[in-house]
Formats: C-alpha cells, sequence, structure tokens
C-alpha cells in the first residue's frame, strides 16, 4: 500500500525524490516523451470525454478518469524510482504553491512543440478555496452533484496560478498539476465513504477510461488500487 502525503510535510529527502524522479521522466528519450505523452493525451479532452465542459459524459467520467491519469504518472516514475508517490497540495491549509516545488518549473517536449511551464500567481481576483467551501460541497448526496459542485473549486486553483496551470490542454506540464488532482482525488475519496454506493453512471462505450483499459467501476476503491491518503 502507497501512502500519499501532504505536500507541505514532506520530508527534504521525500521532495527531492520527486523533483529528482519527474525531472528524470521528463528528460527520457524517446519520441514522444513518456512524460510528454501524458500532457498530449489530456490535450484530447474533447476526444476522451474527461471534463465536465464537454456535456453528460465529461460530468460522470471527471473524477474516474483523473484517478487513472494520476496513475499513469505514478507508474512511469516508478520506472524510475519504485519508491515514488504523487504527494497532494491541500490548498485549504497550504496557501502558496509548496515552496520545495515552487523553482520546478520545467519544458516539456510534447509531440508537435514544447511546453514551457510558467505560473504567476495569484491570478487578480482569484483565491484559494477555503475549508468551508470544501465542508458545502462534502455535503452533495450524489456523484453528479458533487462532481459538478467540485469542479469549479478545481477550476479556481487551476486559473489562481495564472500560468501553464490556466491552459487547458497543456495543463499536464506543470508537476504542480499531480499534486492539485492529487486533492481533488483525496477529497472525492473520502466523500466516498461516505456515500459508498454511489459512482458515475455510463453507458458501456464510456465506462472505460480511454485511452487506458481501466473501468470506472474498477478505479472507486483507492486501497484496492494500491494506494490511501495520509
Amino acid at each position: 500500500m502507497t501512502t500519499r502525503n501532504s505536500s507541505q510535510k514532506l520530508s527534504v529527502a521525500e521532495s527531492a525524490r520527486f523533483i529528482s524522479t519527474l525531472s528524470q521522466l521528463i528528460s527520457a528519450p524517446g519520441d514522444p516523451n513518456p512524460y510528454g505523452s501524458l500532457v498530449a493525451v489530456h490535450r484530447e479532452h474533447m476526444k476522451y470525454q474527461m471534463h465536465p465542459q464537454m456535456g453528460e459524459n465529461g460530468i460522470q467520467r471527471f473524477l474516474p478518469w483523473h484517478r487513472v491519469f494520476l496513475m499513469k504518472v505514478e507508474q512511469m516514475a516508478r520506472t524510475i524510482d519504485p519508491q515514488f508517490s504523487i504527494p497532494y497540495w491541500d490548498w485549504r491549509v497550504e496557501r502558496e504553491v509548496p515552496v520545495w516545488l515552487v523553482n520546478f518549473k520545467p519544458t516539456i517536449r510534447v509531440p508537435g512543440d514544447d511546453v514551457i511551464v510558467t505560473r504567476n500567481p495569484p491570478k487578480p481576483g482569484l483565491t484559494l478555496p477555503t475549508k468551508e467551501a470544501v465542508e458545502n460541497i462534502m455535503k452533495a448526496p450524489n456523484h453528479r452533484s458533487f462532481t459538478l459542485s467540485m469542479d469549479p473549486l478545481h477550476g479556481v486553483v487551476h486559473n489562481w496560478i495564472n500560468g501553464t496551470m490556466s491552459d487547458f490542454s497543456n495543463s499536464p506540464s506543470d508537476p504542480l498539476f499531480w499534486l492539485h488532482h492529487a486533492m481533488i482525488d483525496k477529497l472525492w475519496s473520502e466523500w466516498q465513504i461516505a456515500h459508498p454506493r454511489e459512482g458515475p453512471t455510463l453507458t458501456q462505450e464510456w465506462k472505460k477510461m480511454t485511452p487506458w483499459t481501466e473501468l470506472a467501476e474498477e478505479v472507486m476503491d483507492i486501497k484496492k488500487l494500491g494506494y490511501d491518503y495520509a
């Protein structure tokens, strides 16, 4: 069982491991580059229907699809360091970009072009979500309403970063993407404990978390997937 820890509580060695492992993944040879290939997948958001803006399929697929997405980058990174795990950025209490990640802004080789990661937080007029905002979302009675409540909060964090994270297609280029989505996944996993029978409602065509083979019903229980949150 792997434990995903808070970015605020990582040791110096743990934060260095995250940066070192992702740096090696980002610089690995190959066309497409392994990390860049994940960014390329996210660019195909209309094809894979994994955001609520895409309609009902996107609403239902948003959380399970991104859970699989997190697993894929972990699996890639563990070919370099078997101890690698994604920390989560709890922006309810850590109200700035994690200090150890501030200067980690790599250039990502994505098929067709390079993405130079930028950040300029905060975007004027935006603030990070509060504990109270999250508490209200956790009261949602079903998967659909939880997703629709979570998505605007998720988007505010992306836009607050005011750089690559605000770019719908290229946001996974920023390593901070994984920490943010780990936090979203953590909150979903906590909500699931109180709503064990609630999950996405998908037709057979959309149950598979394309372009991967995992089915939505196979990724409902994070402990069965081999990880938990501290």
